[in-house]
């Protein structure tokens, strides 16, 4: 029997979120502004969705958007200004539906989607019970002001909608580099996704209040009330769309029990899940609509999402056992009795319908629902949603530095660690990445763009062939662009002496100016040398027994780095 969950922290961490009229959000709880676009005799509609993937190092990756603007021929038009600080890896499973910006000027170019981030990225590391165990403010090239283009050129077209997905993909294209001097800085490669009806590749979630609720057509308007992945609890009128229901949709109150579309009233909060499209009518709130998998009726955060495994397969009750993943308030291997209904939905991320017998032992999901905490009974979660995680292979990384380019065979050669890799790239898609302290660019690219001496981090799968498949290709800058680290001539000293390295010879080709980090990552047993002033050209230690010392010395221009190892040999006088 599964034992009642025990409870580490009187408060979960939970997102929460708020939305601001006019389309956007206003941190402060002011109204977000949508600045009018210039006056054009054909405009159409532009929806901004934001979503991520899973990160591997964090819990929490919290950006502080200010606005989005498009990029064209004729300027730039602003589609959401305001200020909303972000969870993205809660977005890992939906679509945040978040901002709608009408009156677009349309039939001109468009080349880029400009993202305002300020105040970098804050990452942090949860402990088990949900509070903080790391935290880490990490600075965006650019100043933030990130240029996003992964498709090339694209127009809105008039009296029609545009549906732009960014996705931060922070599980991939997502670099972290340690200065050396107490900073970190990240390089994103953020995707973005064009469509022209629908957002067909994953779930989105929308929370927001109900009416005009049509009875035949088994529809009603959902006009959004907060955001699904930000922690503010202050509300503003937002985007509405209409969500159609069907046979297969679930609804459910706010206890986590079976209800009916006739229970549906004007006026009820609602969260809904399902799939998101752009819709041939150019009214106000039925130019999106979302299909609706699943209706959850309550204020936010009546029905919960939590990370977890099942620890069993569904037996004759309808319920199975889930265990929770760390970081979400309980104690280590705290699992639950979740109860499955008749209107329950078992789905993928891309809202593929699943049956029951998917949840076995192990099996990663994402569980829907309300929990039920008793000092009596069982603990029961009463499940509404379960998404399903099939992604459990992944992505192998290859990173290395360009050797040669093959366009006619659609292939590469990386020298990296271990030697030269081949690289079928033939059906990858490929980025090339520039950033600066001032800018920051992300533009598509093909096979022959690439060019001996560019760093590379390729995504893909190993094969048994020999070479690495690739799926996504992310060139950084050419390798004259990065600094060159030299922790000076290996060295020969009598044991006691004091050691002086010497970095000084290292170098930037651009004359930025470098940061020094230096580290003993080798020395004698029993040594208790250390090093003093690391944090400069030329540190010192004392080599204390004899014996060989290894000094690594990692040089930083503020995005890219180098390293080199230096030698000393520490002997007794005769």
């Amino acid at each position: 029997m599964i034992k009642n969950i025990r409870m580490l922290s009187a408060t979960l961490l939970l997102t929460a979120l708020s939305a601001c009229g006019g389309g956007g959000g206003g941190g402060d709880g002011a109204p977000a502004v949508v600045v009018p676009p210039p006056t054009a005799d054909a405009t159409g509609s532009v929806a901004i969705l934001l979503t991520d993937a899973a990160g591997t190092d964090y819990d929490q990756a919290l950006a502080t958007i200010t606005s989005i603007k498009l990029i064209g021929d004729d300027g730039q038009v602003t589609i959401w200004e305001g200020l909303e600080t972000v969870d993205l890896l809660s977005l890992e499973d939906y679509y945040e539906f978040f901002a709608v910006s009408d009156d677009v000027p349309a039939n001109t170019p468009y080349s880029k989607i400009r993202l305002q981030v300020v105040n970098g990225l804050k990452l942090i590391v949860l402990n088990e019970d949900g509070s903080i165990k790391e935290e880490v403010n990490a600075e965006l090239p650019g100043k933030g002001k990130l240029d996003l283009n992964n498709q090339g050129s694209f127009m809105v077209r008039p009296d029609s909608t545009l549906i732009i997905e960014i996705d931060w993909q922070m599980n991939k294209a997502f670099k972290i580099i340690e200065t050396g001097n107490g900073r970190v800085k990240v390089r994103p490669v953020i995707m973005v996704n064009i469509h022209s009806f629908e957002a067909d590749d994953r779930l989105a979630r929308v929370f927001g209040v109900i009416d005009d609720i049509d009875d035949p057509d088994q529809s009603f308007r959902l006009c959004r009330t907060a955001y699904v992945s930000t922690d503010d609890d202050h509300r503003h009128q937002g985007d509405c769309l209409r969500v159609f229901a069907d046979e297969n949709t679930g609804f459910f109150n706010d206890e986590g029990l079976p209800i009916t579309f006739a229970d549906l009233a004007d006026g009820d909060e609602a969260t809904v899940v399902g799939m998101l499209r752009a819709t041939q009518e150019y009214d106000y709130d039925r130019r999106f609509a979302l299909d609706a998998i699943v209706v959850e009726l309550g204020p936010q955060g009546s029905s919960q999402s939590w990370k977890g495994m099942a620890l069993s397969a569904v037996n004759a009750d309808d319920q199975f056992d889930f265990g929770f993943d760390a970081g979400q308030g309980f104690a280590p291997g705290s699992a639950v009795a979740a109860q499955l209904y008749a209107s329950s939905r078992i789905v993928t991320r891309q809202g593929d319908s699943l049956d029951r017998t998917v949840i076995q032992d192990g099996v990663d999901m994402t569980v829907d629902g309300v929990l039920r905490l008793s000092n009596e009974d069982p603990d029961l979660l009463r499940a509404a949603l379960l998404i399903v995680d099939f992604d459990t292979e992944g992505e192998d990384l290859l990173r290395g530095i360009v050797a040669d380019v093959n366009v006619a065979d659609g292939s590469l050669l990386v020298t990296a660690e271990g030697g030269d890799q081949c690289v079928d790239a033939s059906q990858a898609d490929i980025y090339v990445v520039e950033s600066s302290d001032d800018e920051f660019l992300s533009e598509p690219a093909e096979l022959g763009d690439l060019i001996p001496g560019q760093r590379v981090d390729v995504y893909g799968q190993n094969s048994v062939e020999g070479c690495f498949v690739a799926e996504t290709i992310i060139a950084d800058a050419v390798l004259d662009d990065v600094p060159v680290a030299d922790a000076g001539p290996d060295q020969s000293v009598v044991t006691g002496e004091t050691v002086t390295l010497n970095g000084s010879a290292s170098s930037d080709p651009n004359g930025e100016t470098l940061s020094y980090a230096w580290t003993l990552v080798d020395k004698p047993v029993g040594s208790s040398a250390v090093l003093t002033d690391a944090d400069t050209a030329m540190p010192s230690f004392v080599a204390d027994l004899d014996g060989q010392y290894e000094a690594l010395l990692v040089v930083n221009d503020g995005v890219y780095a180098d390293e080199d190892t230096v030698m000393i040999t520490a002997t007794s006088t005769p």
